[in-house]
This record gives C-alpha cells, sequence and structure tokens, in this order.
C-alpha cells in the first residue's frame, strides 16, 4: 500500500485539534504505512501543550524523540505522528509546504486535514484505492462531507458535484481535505511552493487548478469527513479584502498559464 502522510496545520484550535489527530490515528488502513504531521503554527493558545501532554508526554523514551524542536514518535497502533511548533506564523500555505518537504522522499499520498475538522475511519482507504486504479493519471481524490455548525449544532450533508474543469474554473468544486499524490505535487510545484506562500486563502483552489491542468481529479459521492463551521474558519475571521486579493492573484495566475505558449 502507498505510504500515505497526513498534514495538520494548527493555529489556535485548542478546542478540536486532537478530534483532528485521533481521527487521522483511528484510519482503517495498514498502520505502517500511515503518518500524521502536524505544524503548530505558532499557536497562541494552549493547542501545543495539549498536543505534547496526550500524545508525547506519557510515551516510552524508545518510542519517541521529543529533545528537539520536530518530535516523533511511534503510537502503539504503529501510525507515526510528527508535530512541530513553529516560533513565528507562516499562515496555512507554508505549513503545509513546510509538511511536505519534511517528508516527500518517503511519501506516496498526502491527505489535508484541517486542524479543525476530522476524517471518518475509512477517509484514507476509499481515496488510495481510488488513486490506485490510474495512479500516474490521477492527482488529486476529494469526497462529500458532512458540515457542523458549532453555534447550533446542526449537521447537515455538502454534497460535493463531479468533477468538472471548466466548472472549476467557475468554482472550487473540490473539498480542501482532499488526498493529494506525491507526482502531481511534484509537477505542478511553483517557485512560490506547492501550496502559493502568497495567499493566505484561497491556497487549496489554486493549488486544483494548478493540477487540473496535468492531471484528473475524481470525485467520491459519499461523505468521508466532517467539516466545523464556528468564528474562527478563514470564512469568517479573514478580512473581505484580503479574500478579494487572493482571489484576483488564483485568477491571475490561471489567465497567465492559459495564455502561455504550449511547447513541445
Amino acid at each position: 500500500m502507498p505510504l500515505v502522510t497526513i498534514i495538520i496545520a494548527n493555529h489556535n484550535y485548542e478546542k478540536y485539534i486532537c478530534d483532528a489527530i485521533d481521527s487521522a490515528i483511528n484510519q482503517i488502513y495498514p498502520k505502517n504505512r500511515l503518518r500524521i504531521v502536524v505544524i503548530d503554527d505558532a499557536s497562541t493558545d494552549n493547542s501545543w501543550q495539549i498536543v505534547y501532554k496526550k500524545y508525547f508526554q506519557s510515551v516510552p523514551h524508545e518510542n519517541c524523540t521529543i529533545g528537539s524542536p520536530t518530535k516523533t514518535v511511534v503510537l502503539p497502533n504503529g501510525v507515526t505522528l510528527i508535530a512541530t511548533k513553529l516560533d513565528k506564523s507562516v499562515g496555512p500555505s507554508q505549513a503545509r509546504n513546510i509538511a511536505i518537504t519534511m517528508t516527500l522522499q518517503s511519501t506516496d499520498i498526502y491527505a489535508i486535514l484541517d486542524a479543525d475538522d476530522v476524517y471518518y475511519p475509512n477517509k484514507v482507504l476509499k481515496c488510495v484505492q481510488k488513486v490506485m486504479e490510474a495512479p500516474t493519471v490521477i492527482g488529486v481524490v476529494y469526497a462529500d462531507y458532512d458540515i457542523h455548525n458549532v453555534e447550533t449544532g446542526n449537521t447537515i450533508r455538502e454534497y460535493k458535484e463531479p468533477f468538472d474543469k471548466i466548472r472549476l474554473f467557475n468554482e472550487c468544486i473540490v473539498h480542501s481535505g482532499a488526498i493529494i499524490t506525491k507526482h502531481a505535487l511534484e509537477h505542478t510545484r511553483e517557485s512560490t511552493g506547492f501550496y502559493d506562500i502568497n495567499l493566505r486563502c484561497a491556497e487549496d483552489y489554486d493549488l486544483w487548478l494548478r493540477i487540473s491542468d496535468r492531471f484528473m481529479i475524481i470525485h467520491i459521492p459519499e461523505a468521508l469527513a466532517l467539516a466545523r463551521v464556528h468564528n474562527q474558519n478563514s470564512t469568517n475571521s479573514v478580512k473581505q479584502e484580503i479574500w478579494q486579493k487572493c482571489w484576483t492573484r488564483v485568477r491571475e495566475k490561471l489567465i497567465q498559464r492559459h495564455n502561455e505558449p504550449t511547447t513541445i
């Protein structure tokens, strides 16, 4: 089975981070082929202390490396957990880039998990099985998900539509918590990184557009994750002018790529 690295970039999600990590740990997937990388983006709440205490502090020394900024533990079920805390906040794009760069040589497929969301147990397996149907052709696999409103307690199903490239040009129809092949990341990397570090938001949309130029994107019509909606989400916490700036950059990059002459 491919080695899957689940990336969790966290900034001030102390209420949710352990739920995210636990959902990654409990995936129905060969444990020795599963790795979790948590990048704490200079959180100012107790996120780092909570993660350290729960996953590292009580682990036998021979299974845990804690003397460096990057801490590694082999959990009792065989899953490897790596966590590092950044001294300065760099944003979600660079945080994910750091995790990818740390693990690129030994990873086949990346799964992106927001720190306030959770994967259902079969998320990774079902997505990887789809990739394995055409591993050099498929670049991204995404699925439906459930949306839980923290304020109201209501949960509804978000039915994503089957992939269509023209639709993607007009709207981000791919969920941010998709899985991505290493092959696709390597072949669409820009000077600004795998994720564009100039984008504070819409960074995933930019990546899907780039990957769709060279690889297939596949949809699984089944809810495989739960996404929380609350006032700390980027949709609510990032200023509208920043969103507009990021969307403009994504569009300008798209136009530039499609106006470039084709080279053979």
